[in-house]
C-alpha cells in the first residue's frame, strides 16, 4: 500500500496539533479503526494497538471492520462498507463523544475511477452523520476544509454556523477530524506492556 505518513511521525504530530493554543482532545474522543480482512488484520490491528497504547486510547475505542485491503476503493464499495459501517457505529448514542477517526494500515485511502479523481476516503468520512450520508455521493466532494485556520476547539466549531460545506446546492457540516496511520512498507510494531510484547 502506498503511504502518507509513518506511525511514529504521526504519533509525534497529532499531540502537537491537538494541543496547539490549548485546543486539546482527550483520548476517549478518538476512535481507532483497523481492517479485519485476513490479508492485513495482524498488521492493521498491530498499528491500532500500538497507537492506542502510546496515546492511552480506551480499548472500547478500538474497532475493526472488514474492508477490501486495497489502496483504491470503488465509490459504491466505499458507501456500502467503509462509510456505512462507520456511520452505523458512530450513530449509536454511546459513541456521540467521538470527534476523531484514526484509520490504520490496510484501509483503502482513495477512490478508484478512471475518469475523475474524487479524492480521499479520509476527507469523505469527515461529513458522516449528516442527513443523506453515506447514501448520497458525498465522496465526490472536492471542497476546502472549513476548520482550517480556525482558532477554536473542534467541539465548539462543530456547532458553529460557519461549519458549512456547500457543494452543488447541498450543505453538510464537518463532524469528524480524520487521520491515517500508515507505513512505507508492511509495518512492524511491537509495544511492551507490563513486560509483554503486544
Amino acid at each position: 500500500m502506498r503511504t502518507w505518513i509513518t506511525p511514529c511521525i504521526l504519533a509525534i504530530l497529532l499531540p502537537l496539533m491537538w494541543s496547539t493554543a490549548g485546543y486539546s482532545l482527550s483520548p476517549h474522543e478518538v476512535l481507532v479503526v483497523y481492517n479485519t480482512d485476513e490479508s492485513v488484520v495482524a498488521k492493521s490491528k498491530g498499528v491500532a494497538d500500538y497507537y492506542a497504547v502510546a496515546r492511552c486510547i480506551p480499548s472500547k475505542n478500538i474497532v475493526g471492520f472488514q474492508f477490501l485491503a486495497n489502496e483504491d476503493v470503488a465509490p459504491l464499495e466505499y458507501q456500502n462498507t467503509i462509510a456505512a459501517e462507520l456511520n452505523s457505529y458512530l450513530s449509536l448514542p454511546e459513541n456521540a463523544h467521538i470527534k476523531v477517526i484514526v484509520l490504520c494500515y490496510g484501509i483503502p485511502s482513495h477512490f478508484s475511477n478512471p475518469v475523475v479523481n474524487w479524492g480521499a476516503v479520509d476527507s469523505s468520512l469527515t461529513i458522516l452523520g449528516n442527513p443523506g450520508v453515506p447514501e448520497n455521493p458525498h465522496h465526490q466532494l472536492r471542497i476546502t476544509n472549513p476548520y482550517c485556520g480556525k482558532e477554536v476547539d473542534f467541539a465548539t466549531f462543530r456547532n458553529l454556523r460557519e461549519n458549512a460545506v456547500t457543494k452543488d446546492g447541498t450543505t453538510w457540516k464537518l463532524n469528524y477530524l480524520v487521520c491515517r496511520l500508515e507505513a512505507y512498507e508492511s509495518p512492524t510494531v511491537t509495544v511492551n506492556v507490563n513486560g509483554r510484547n503486544v
